[in-house]
């Protein structure tokens, strides 16, 4: 839980409890209000959004080390809270519809613009591999070492995977932003 998030919540009013409650009050307290805000127990959206942030809260201030960070950030930052930031929506396209992907679970747009350029330099890389592999073991003239040719054609058949799993994975990445 990044410090700017507890910044923007005050997670003992989340619990209904007071900063000074004990261990088992505020765990009292997270249990009680689990089992009303569960999402296996409604089916309503808010409670579910409700929940997971209860579950954060207890994540927090159920465990000692957590909550003594949490209570040195919020005595020298004040009680003053900001209004907690809506999570990012998620990204629907219409000609993908069935897979929305939430901004949040994709990497950067730039590790997207790595991973697409490396996946072409690595699937070029391991064409030109399996070329000269090619122009070699054609070539020999003379006995040749087997186990030796069919280690370097499987080195060079997970290089063009790799560079095909890449490019994809990139180019999927761009596709989102």
């Amino acid at each position: 839980m990044s410090t700017r998030t507890w910044l923007a919540t005050d997670y003992y009013t989340l619990l209904g409890v007071t900063a000074d409650a004990s261990d088992a009050e505020i765990t009292r307290a997270f249990r009680d209000l689990a089992k009303q805000l569960h999402p296996d127990r409604t089916t309503n959206d808010d409670e579910a959004r409700r929940f997971k942030e209860l579950a954060a809260a207890y994540g927090v201030v159920g465990k000692a080390e957590p909550r003594a960070r949490y209570d040195a950030v919020r005595a020298t930052r004040g009680p003053t809270y900001a209004a907690p930031k809506q999570p990012a929506p998620a990204i629907i396209r219409e000609d993908d519809s069935h897979h929305p992907i939430s901004v949040r679970a994709l990497p950067s747009v730039r590790a997207g613009q790595l991973a697409y350029r490396w996946g072409i330099a690595l699937f070029a890389t391991g064409l030109a591999t399996a070329a000269l592999l090619g122009w070699i073991t054609t070539a020999a003239d003379g006995p040749t070492d087997v186990a030796r040719d069919i280690t370097l054609w499987l080195v060079a058949a997970k290089i063009v995977v790799v560079g095909v799993v890449f490019f994809f994975l990139g180019r999927r990445r761009l596709t989102y932003t």
